[in-house]
């Protein structure tokens, strides 16, 4: 059975988990800081060599910045 989304937690001093939807490729990042950020059209390979990666903060800034990202605001009225 092919996998339709991965989530994976991290030991990092940047990065504290990803989302990554395989049918989209749609990549969320969740930082330390509690912050979220949201890139679209991640390639698979991308996103595999930046989750693959013993250096999580280096490797976001290899494969996965170049996608731009867009924050994702917390709802205020929950």
């Amino acid at each position: 059975m092919k996998k339709l989304k991965e989530n994976v937690f991290y030991e990092s001093s940047t990065v504290a988990s990803s989302s990554f939807d395989y049918k989209t490729n749609e990549l969320i990042v969740e930082f330390n800081s509690g912050i979220s950020y949201s890139f679209s059209n991640v390639t698979i390979e991308d996103y595999e060599s930046f989750r693959d990666s013993d250096s999580i903060g280096k490797s976001f800034n290899q494969y996965i910045r170049q996608y731009g990202g867009l924050k994702i605001e917390e709802n205020q009225n929950a």
